[in-house]
């Protein structure tokens, strides 16, 4: 279907960018360990890479240059995310509706929507909040023969809660570790458009069949995912940065299973103020009771984080 391979070449991109920022993440810490093993042998290089990054930095990563990183800082970021909409999404009592929304169409049906994402750090350990509560329409076609049109209306609030812990703590790059739980609300509503029934000769008998059909329903879900997940960031220069995280969740404890991945580019403004524009892919796939959801959201982000 249309939305399949448009899906298939987001997916794409955004694995390729994902990999090439943990690549070049990788290899930059790869080369530490290199160059310090130039100077004695590969053994204690990675030894002494451990030593420095791992175990006992020399140097944290600081969040906010010339504070110290093993203090408390506090960083809030507002942010927009437009993303495509690809999928299904359904409520019981009609069909699924497949749904093929570009990020333009999805802003041009958008109500409202809201982002924040906030965290508090202390040296190594860290919590963070991310969150965002969106209302919008999408016109699709129903599974089957019986509908010829319908439109989904969605209400959605998804927000996570981690707790993190930075196992790679150098002040050029840093890896953190996380685990929590994200809360998914789904209000969904939709309006059908019948197929007209031609099963039967008699005329009247098929305007009686189509006016049985139902034209409405509506369910209100929400549910939470346990996550577990990763995030890499290293510094090309002062000034800029790259970022990518990922993470997977519901095991079938409530999602059967979601992922969040994310890539992104920062530059640092002020010493207190820093700018980041990337890419965000989202999957849900959720069939239990009144409510069908298997929905991938991929589109650009850019926010303003506020680092204290």
């Amino acid at each position: 279907m249309p939305f399949t391979n448009n899906l298939a070449s987001k997916v794409s991109l955004l694995t390729h960018v994902s990999v090439l920022l943990l690549v070049t993440c990788s290899s930059l810490v790869a080369g530490q360990a290199i160059s310090t093993s130039e100077a004695t042998n590969s053994s204690s290089g990675f030894q002494e890479w451990i030593q420095q990054t791992v175990l006992h930095p020399e140097h944290p990563y600081e969040t906010i240059q010339g504070k110290n990183p093993d203090g408390w800082a506090f960083i809030l970021q507002p942010y927009g995310w437009l993303p495509g909409v690809y999928g299904q999404i359904g409520a019981k009592g009609l069909p699924p509706v497949n749904v093929n929304q570009s990020p333009i169409q999805v802003l041009s049906k958008l109500n409202w929507a809201t982002f924040l994402k906030a965290e508090v750090r202390h040296g190594r350990w860290g919590v963070i909040g991310d969150g965002f509560y969106a209302k919008f329409s999408a016109p699709g076609n129903p599974s089957g023969q019986l509908y010829q049109s319908a439109t989904a209306t969605l209400n959605q609030s998804i927000d996570s809660l981690v707790a993190a812990y930075r196992v790679i703590y150098d002040r050029k790059y840093f890896a953190d570790l996380y685990a929590g739980a994200r809360y998914y609300y789904m209000g969904v509503q939709v309006a059908a458009t019948p197929s007209q029934i031609t099963k039967f000769q008699n005329p009247r008998a098929n305007a009686a069949a189509t006016a049985l059909l139902p034209t409405a329903a509506s369910t209100d879900t929400s549910w939470v995912d346990p996550i577990v997940g990763l995030r890499a960031r290293v510094n090309l220069t002062r000034f800029l940065y790259l970022e990518a995280l990922g993470d997977v969740g519901g095991f079938d404890a409530g999602s059967q299973i979601a992922w969040n991945t994310q890539a992104t580019i920062g530059a640092r403004l002020t010493r207190n103020i820093d700018f980041e524009a990337g890419y965000r892919y989202m999957y849900i796939d959720y069939v239990k009771g009144s409510l069908d959801c298997n929905l991938n959201f991929a589109g650009a982000l850019a926010g303003i984080v506020f680092k204290f």
